[in-house]
């Protein structure tokens, strides 16, 4: 999920940014079914559990993930809301010069 590098350091923690890589890896390329346990993303990303869960409720309060139900086995089934994570190739407007006339 290559998008997330494109988020602006404004917008998320570096704490954050790692756990929605991590998030993101165990999702499809539709950021959808990404359903690890705390434990395993603590691991996973050398944090502790509860700054996981506590990065996990910063990005749900900003949009970034939604948790919409529990797997198989009780851990939490998170979606990416992609809209809310830039696009690398995404067209960007064409930057406006100045405005100028013609001398006549």
């Amino acid at each position: 999920m290559n998008r997330v590098w494109h988020l602006s350091p404004d917008a998320i923690s570096s704490t954050q940014r790692l756990v929605l890589l991590n998030l993101a890896s165990h999702g499809d390329d539709r950021g959808l079914n990404a359903y690890p346990g705390v434990q395993r993303m603590a691991r996973q990303t050398s944090l502790t559990p509860r700054a996981v869960q506590k990065a996990l409720r910063h990005l749900a309060d900003k949009g970034f993930i939604i948790a919409v139900g529990r797997a198989l086995r009780g851990t939490i089934r998170y979606e990416l809301v992609l809209e809310t994570i830039p696009h690398p190739h995404a067209q960007q407007p064409p930057v406006q010069g100045p405005n100028r006339e013609s001398a006549s």
